[in-house]
């Protein structure tokens, strides 16, 4: 295996922010996937699918050693780890005795798959850390699993080609947006956005997935509130009207929760191996936030703001500084003169396309349940995912200790029962 794989400054910050979970007891920085497929699927044939994919994506056998030199080393004779989970139980109590587990270090592989039949049903969980891939980098992994030809995907990237797309312009444009936000960046932290503080706890995720009829209500409620290629703007908007009322915020008081914005161009198959994303630290003031159509109207409104002041570039820009500063500058930079973590919660909305038809590894897909792990403060994310027509909420946290109340008024904001006049 070659040493000179890329490794991008997404891969660098998730590296970082791995480091920052571990130091708090956490588990680690992952993901995991869990897909609930209609009858038995075969553990030999999903061997002998791990064991071509490893030969097609060999950075799956590999660990990643860090600053200050940021390469990938193949561990001789691995296998991808696949287990044959027995113990029985809902998808839930699945996911979360994987969800607590401790993922190992960046240093080895940690790219793993979990088997479980549940009778006439199969649960087939995939785990990795999360400065491996991002999700739509799992999608397209998936789609290689189930047999599509590999050559038709770009595994790698080369970080300049990233960079190039996320700045977008000439470098003293670059240069303004980086000191301007530099200078919004602490402003935003006197006085600190709205948090709750949270306790140490176990790693858990709550969920609510929506039916297929009532996940295509919601798909038209959301065009009617976002148009229809904005439905990130809709479910932001609900995320920030949740937060809201789960933090008792005041009517003075601000949010911030940050966008992960995906650099990837459409249809483009690849990077599979690479996290391809910057981020918009989205902040609105609560008076903003009196109805959803008000609250899609305010974040449309910040993200245009945003994207005129090109955030996105900043924030890729501060990025990219892990492949240079040691994580205790690094910390310093990230965390602002407050030192903590300046969002109220975090947030993502993940269109899960896989499998043909429907269909993964020959089965019916019925459902994915996804999350990754979460900081603490804040200690919670709202994720809006999207696969097999059906529409999920979930609530990762680490002692949250009003996670139910953020699901359930997450789920009750897009269920809605109001009138929806176009917000803008």
């Amino acid at each position: 295996m070659s040493d000179r794989l890329p490794v991008g400054p997404g891969d660098l910050y998730h590296l970082f922010m791995d480091r920052r979970m571990r130091r708090r007891g956490g588990r680690g920085n992952g993901s995991q996937f869990l897909f609930e497929l209609d009858g038995a699927a075969d553990p030999d044939d999903l061997r002998d699918r791990l064991d071509r994919l490893l030969e097609a994506c060999p950075v799956l056998g590999a660990g990643l050693r860090s600053w200050p030199s940021h390469r990938w080393e193949a561990v001789p004779g691995h296998r991808i780890p696949l287990t044959l989970d027995r113990e029985g139980g809902s998808a839930q109590e699945l996911f979360d005795r994987h969800y607590g587990r401790p993922f190992p270090p960046p240093s080895e592989p940690s790219f793993e798959v979990v088997l479980a039949p549940a009778g006439d049903r199969s649960r087939l969980l995939l785990r990795w850390l999360h400065p491996l891939m991002d999700a739509p980098g799992a999608v397209l992994l998936l789609r290689i699993l189930d047999g599509e030809d590999p050559a038709r995907f770009r595994l790698h990237d080369l970080p300049p080609s990233l960079a190039r797309r996320a700045r977008g312009g000439p470098r003293w444009r670059l240069a303004v947006a980086v000191h301007n936000f530099l200078l919004r960046y602490l402003l935003r932290s006197i006085p600190p956005p709205r948090q709750r503080p949270v306790a140490a706890g176990e790693p858990r995720v709550l969920w609510h997935t929506f039916g297929p009829e009532e996940t295509r209500r919601i798909d038209a409620r959301v065009e009617r509130l976002a148009g229809p290629l904005q439905a990130n703007h809709a479910y932001m908007g609900a995320a920030f009207l949740a937060a809201a009322g789960t933090l008792d915020a005041r009517r003075g008081s601000r949010l911030l929760i940050p966008c992960p914005v995906n650099l990837r161009p459409p249809a483009w198959r690849g990077p599979v191996f690479a996290n391809y994303f910057t981020s918009v630290l989205v902040q609105l003031p609560v008076r903003r936030l009196a109805s959803l159509p008000a609250a899609v109207e305010a974040v449309r409104e910040a993200f245009r703001r945003a994207l005129r002041r090109r955030e996105e570039a900043a924030t890729f820009w501060m990025m990219s500084l892990a492949r240079w500063l040691p994580h205790p500058l690094y910390s310093l930079l990230m965390l602002g003169p407050t030192a903590r973590d300046p969002a109220s919660v975090y947030y993502s909305y993940v269109n899960l396309d896989v499998g043909r038809e429907g269909r993964l590894l020959g089965h019916e897909l019925r459902r994915c349940l996804a999350a990754s792990h979460v900081l603490r403060p804040p200690g919670a994310a709202l994720v809006f995912s999207r696969c097999a027509g059906r529409l999920t909420v979930a609530v990762p946290h680490n002692g949250f200790d009003r996670a139910p109340d953020l699901l359930r008024r997450a789920v009750d904001q897009l269920r809605g029962d109001g009138d929806d006049e176009a917000a803008g």
